[in-house]
């Protein structure tokens, strides 16, 4: 029985394409917010010719960064096909290597580091509400944890909008319990997928907006790490794969699609997945899975765009691509051809008036979604060829609702195309007009800079600026999206957005810009941020989780920030389990941007009880329940995140030993700030504190050190302190090494003795942990440890188990998923000397963020070990 999905209206797949660009040149650097970039006559030129293909390709995978960039380019560059990857989740169960973002906010950088990506392959991109819950073994797994049907659900919409011709799946669905579940999950929907968008019956509240879509063919993308190792591919029979070639150079842009897809990959910066673009030829081989079979031998067709790629290695061979595919599109297609014909590399405009032509024809077929992105392009396009550069700005990147805004709209037509403006309408994100402006036919002179201003005041129930799908709490494996309409995009519509109605020639034309506010960097020079609505305050706490030795009550610091002048209100804390809390605190903060901290008291109760805090801010006589945090790197647009305030309060037994602790920070995580609650002293352990003098004295200082997760593969200055780190160690200190990954490792060995990191992990949060060594110290002193320690863990036991150990080493735990052997390499210890050396792969890095107290017992004995 399918759970019906009612969709009722879907926001276009590029947000207002007719203004933003389709992405910058790889050669040019990437901007951190989309704004009407001009290309050159050469890139305007090869756009003419992509409008002439009526065809699509959707490319399919489970994370951000599992794409094919090196196919997503070809096919969108060479093939010319409106190229869509759908990612099934956002990557928030990954982790993050410049940063220290981590789970929802985790997915809204990988989610953005994505759009940058596509703005550079020319791809699109789409999700579903499948969340990364983490390293799954089995797709049976994935898809009960993820809710199948609605997943499903989701890949079905996304076929009948888009209406690709072919579906091409990263992963291989026959590959169950061999690699990731999320990969074989993504690549099994996707065969569903591709037979259910065609029948009525599946998610039938779907054909009230989009229509049934069979796509004609399903392909598998292999290639050689599929096999394990160039040589097996090499041997490998390939007479069931058909090959292309992404080395093809493409001299509009003046790189090879292989060069355009390592740019794409770099934008994968939290990843570390930084790559070098290859040249000359390199084959990408496609298995066919189902639908219309490939054609053994015969010539190429002769589509646009084609070139002299031989139809029996096309995956679009004998199907048709032209607009003579759709009622009326004959006509359209003569337009275009009329434009390729006129265009002159020195006067692009000439191609304006063919292209108007186009651009009217296409209205009366634009019912077809794939119509109604190439009219989107077409405007565009036409903007370009006009050397038009129209943007809407404001004089500040945030408002609250009820606040007043002043919209200057600027327009310059550089060409001597006559361009003659009719009206200006500022529309909100449902695309209701809130304010019209009629111009009585200001005609735009050659280079003559024309500026317009709207006032308007902003409704007092506009809807705040977030990431659309962390308005609710999530469940373990899908975002909660109630707003049919939203579901898949990348992310939420702008608040406002300004329309500009033209005409040339008599002929009406729509071009629509996001509200955008711009300034000069001394550094970088001009930079472009998005505009957002924001609630006129915001409260968080200064740490996630609080933990409570003692039944002593504590003061937890909260900070409110404004986002207007003078904001006066009452602060409500919540808690339960019988834990003490003062409520009604005042707060009168008066200028905008302004923060003030106020001490909650809170006091917890008997014994061990975990609650959870929920704050909020009454002002006016609205309640605003609302944290306010930032994700904002030079590479993305600066992110604003509303998300419920609230913190975790737990009551902890807890005795500590070591106090003065060093840590050697990794790729990023939250345990200093961890260990500062249970009360230790952290010092960072940062490369001047290693360059610096009499390091093996200062080290001895610390009565335990720690190097954060992969710091054995991001910290390169690690190798030249290794020595140092292991007398520290051998004259009687503790020091424990959380996982690292396999490659690359920075050092031959990370401990005193070898041991092998491998890639063996425990997915289930909740799988039995057996004691091997319930007497010894790391386990008994100063807590003792039970199995009941490890309840109430989130995501994963661990990852990146030691597989094999020197003999000295004493493995004290063990665990394993279902089905599976024992892994008792999570846990090593060894006396080095007169000292401790520790390697744990057990996931402490989210355990103690989120306050589970049986970790904090564990780890608190691991960095108490010789005391």
């Amino acid at each position: 029985m399918f759970k019906h999905v009612l969709i009722q209206r879907m926001v276009p797949l590029v947000l207002f394409m007719a203004l933003l660009p389709l992405g910058e040149l790889c050669a040019q650097p990437v901007l951190p917010y989309k704004h009407p970039v001009q290309r050159g006559s050469a890139e305007l030129l090869e756009q003419i010719r992509q409008l002439q293909v009526l065809g699509g390709a959707l490319f399919v995978a489970a994370h951000p960064d599992d794409e094919n960039t090196r196919m997503i380019a070809w096919l969108a560059g060479e093939r010319k096909v409106q190229t869509t990857y759908i990612s099934l989740t956002r990557g928030d169960g990954g982790q993050n290597l410049i940063g220290p973002e981590l789970a929802e906010l985790l997915g809204v950088l990988r989610t953005q580091e994505l759009l940058r990506a596509r703005g550079i392959d020319r791809g699109e991109q789409l999700f579903t509400r499948a969340n990364d819950f983490g390293y799954s073994k089995h797709p049976d797994e994935t898809l009960e944890i993820w809710d199948r049907e609605e997943v499903l659900s989701d890949m079905v919409w996304a076929i009948r909008k888009l209406r690709p011709d072919v579906i091409i799946n990263r992963f291989d669905h026959r590959s169950s319990g061999t690699t990731h579940g999320h990969h074989t999950a993504s690549a099994i929907l996707a065969l569903e997928a591709f037979e259910l968008a065609a029948d009525p019956r599946a998610f039938p509240e779907q054909l009230a907006f989009a229509e049934p879509w069979q796509a004609a063919r399903i392909f598998f993308n292999t290639s050689w790490w599929f096999y394990g190792s160039r040589e097996a591919f090499a041997k490998a029979d390939k007479s069931q794969l058909i090959s292309i070639d992404p080395g093809t150079y493409q001299t509009a842009r003046g790189l090879s699609y292989s060069e355009i897809a390592a740019h794409s990959r770099s934008m994968h910066r939290c990843q570390g997945f930084g790559s070098t673009g290859a040249r000359g030829s390199e084959p990408e081989y496609l298995e066919w899975l189902g639908g219309i079979p490939m054609p053994a031998t015969e010539s190429a067709s002769g589509q646009a765009g084609e070139g002299a790629l031989s139809a029996a290695q096309d995956p679009f061979s004998g199907l048709d691509l032209s607009w003579s595919r759709v009622a009326g599109g004959q006509a359209v297609e003569e337009a275009l051809l009329k434009a390729e014909t006129a265009f002159d590399i020195n006067q692009p405009h000439l191609a304006v008036p063919a292209l108007m032509e186009a651009y009217r024809l296409m209205e009366a077929v634009q019912e077809d979604p794939r119509v109604r992105h190439r009219r989107e392009l077409c405007a565009d396009l036409i903007r370009q060829c006009l050397g038009l550069w129209f943007e809407a700005t404001v004089p500040k990147a945030q408002a609250v609702p009820g606040d007043s805004l002043s919209v200057q709209a600027e327009w310059v037509v550089r060409s001597p195309q006559v361009l003659t403006l009719e009206v200006l309408e500022l529309l909100n994100e449902e695309g209701e007009v809130i304010q019209r402006k009629p111009l009585s036919g200001v005609t735009a002179g050659q280079n003559e800079s024309i500026k317009k201003t709207l006032n308007i005041r902003i409704a007092n129930d506009a809807p705040f600026s977030t990431a659309y799908w962390l308005r609710e709490e999530p469940s373990l494996g899908l975002f909660k999206v109630e707003e049919q309409e939203l579901r898949g995009l990348p992310e939420s519509p702008r608040p406002f957005y300004l329309r500009a109605i033209a005409s040339i020639d008599g002929q009406p034309i729509v071009w629509k810009a996001p509200l955008v506010h711009t300034y000069n960097d001394p550094v970088r020079g001009q930079v472009y941020e998005p505009f957002e609505l924001l609630p006129p305050a915001a409260v968080r706490t200064d740490q996630p989780v609080y933990l409570f030795p003692s039944d002593a009550a504590r003061p937890l610091r909260l900070l409110i920030k404004a986002n207007r002048d003078g904001v006066r209100g009452v602060l409500r804390a919540k808690a339960e389990n019988g834990w003490e809390i003062s409520d009604g605190m005042p707060f009168d903060i008066a200028k905008k941007g302004e923060q003030i901290g106020l001490d909650l008291m809170v006091r917890p109760p008997q014994g061990n009880q975990s609650s959870e805090l929920r704050l909020v801010l009454e002002i006016d006589g609205v309640s605003y329940p609302w944290s306010m945090l930032k994700v904002d790197y030079e590479h993305i647009p600066a992110q604003t995140i509303l998300k419920p305030a609230k913190a975790r309060l737990s009551r902890l037994d807890l005795e500590l030993r070591s106090h003065n602790i060093g840590y050697v920070m990794g790729a990023g995580d939250d345990i200093p700030q961890a260990l500062r609650e249970i009360g230790c002293t952290v010092t960072l352990l940062d490369d001047a504190f290693f360059a610096a003098s009499a390091l093996d004295e200062r080290l001895q200082a610390f009565d335990a050190i720690v190097a954060g997760i992969r710091a054995y593969n991001t910290r390169e200055q690690l190798p030249l302190v290794q020595e140092a780190l292991m007398r520290y160690v051998q004259q009687g200190g503790t020091y424990l090494v959380q996982y690292n990954t396999q490659r690359p490792l920075l050092v031959d060995q990370i401990g005193p003795y070898p041991f092998v990191v491998s890639r063996e992990r425990v997915t289930r949060e909740d799988a039995p942990v057996t004691l091997l060594q319930a007497a010894h110290p790391a386990l008994s002193q100063p807590n003792q440890i039970t199995e009941e320690d490890f309840d109430g863990w989130i995501q994963e036991r661990g990852l990146y188990f030691a597989s094999s150990w020197d003999e000295a080493y004493t493995p004290l735990l063990s665990s394993h998923d279902p089905e599976e052997d024992p892994r008792q390499g999570g846990l090593l210890v060894a006396q080095y000397g007169k000292g401790w050396f520790a390697f744990s792969g057990y996931s402490f890095f989210r355990q103690l963020p989120a306050g589970v107290p049986g970790a904090f017992r564990l780890f608190a004995n691991l960095i108490s070990l010789g005391r």
